[in-house]
């Protein structure tokens, strides 16, 4: 998993090459799948041309719902390339944003698109934030022990006795000295008197 508590710009830089590497290796692998079932062509302008995404065609669908169902995925990549769930928006709109650039560059020029295009990009951005969010904080819970199991009770135990050990005063050595009780028997005139001495709930001396 990618994740340090200090700022390091590499590798910021390689976890946003490694979530596009792996944005467009779903979207052509949904692509694919697409083209197996369908029919339908899987050119590299499915991925980076704005204008490829015309829902009046089918091959338009196909690279709209491939864009659509990469987004999730991304999403649970997110878990282990990024590992923090308030850094998911961070990281899924700045690869959406690298995405946008690399569009521009195959038109070369600005890519404005069409309506269609930019709501499929955001909603799929949206789709990502919110998986990726889900999953790493399902992630981050497991970490906390929160069940009561048979460790859990015996550590509960163990801070219970050292609790009234040192509350008492008493020691576990010398408690288990003082636990046998010591009788003295003592004859006067009136015959057998016993003195009890009680220095703790658990232990009663007879002297």
């Amino acid at each position: 998993m990618f994740y340090v508590s200090i700022w390091d710009p590499w590798l910021i830089l390689s976890q946003l090459l490694t979530l596009l590497c792996l944005l467009y290796i779903c979207q052509g692998a949904w692509l694919t799948v697409f083209a197996l079932t369908f029919g339908t062509a899987t050119p590299l302008a499915a991925l980076l041309d704005a204008d490829y995404m015309q829902l009046g065609s089918a091959n338009g669908w196909a690279a709209c719902a491939a864009t659509m169902l990469a987004s999730p995925i991304l999403g649970y990549f997110l878990l282990w390339v990024v590992g923090r769930a308030k850094q998911c928006l961070d990281f899924s709109a700045s690869v959406y944003f690298l995405h946008f650039l690399l569009c521009c560059c195959y038109k070369r020029g600005m890519v404005w698109g069409s309506w269609g295009w930019w709501m499929i990009q955001i909603c799929a951005c949206m789709v990502c934030v919110l998986f990726g969010e889900y999953v790493c904080l399902q992630k981050e819970l497991e970490s906390i022990p929160m069940g009561s199991g048979s460790s859990a009770d015996a550590e509960r135990d163990r801070e219970r006795r050292a609790a009234n050990a040192s509350v008492n005063g008493i020691d576990d050595n010398a408690q288990a000295e003082r636990s046998s009780l010591i009788s003295e028997e003592t004859r006067g005139e009136r015959g057998v008197q016993t003195t009890t001495i009680r220095l703790n709930p658990n232990n009663i001396f007879n002297v």
